[in-house]
């Protein structure tokens, strides 16, 4: 089954998987996710293109993953997922 809102689904899936995580610090991984993708659409739509959000979201890995990362990144100080900033304890 395709999902008609791939960008959509991604973020639940994400946020669900951040749910083992203090409430400030899954929106505040949500922000830097949402900001990275912001950035990439508004490169593209400077350069005059569209933005490819299947291969946006490929490029980040899969959902359960990325959140994986960060969950290790908050609770342990691992680094955070490779492109992505520090994400500070608020």
């Amino acid at each position: 089954m395709t999902s008609r809102d791939p960008l959509g689904t991604y973020m639940r899936t994400l946020a669900s998987r951040l749910g083992q995580l203090d409430k400030a610090d899954a929106e505040e991984v949500m922000r830097e996710i949402e900001g990275h993708i912001r950035d990439v659409v508004e490169q593209a739509q400077a350069r005059g293109k569209t933005t490819d959000i299947h291969a946006l979201l490929q490029g980040f890995g899969p959902p359960e993953a990325l959140a994986a990362q960060y969950v290790a990144h908050i609770r342990t100080g691992a680094p955070p997922p490779a492109g992505f900033g520090v994400i500070q304890r608020v």
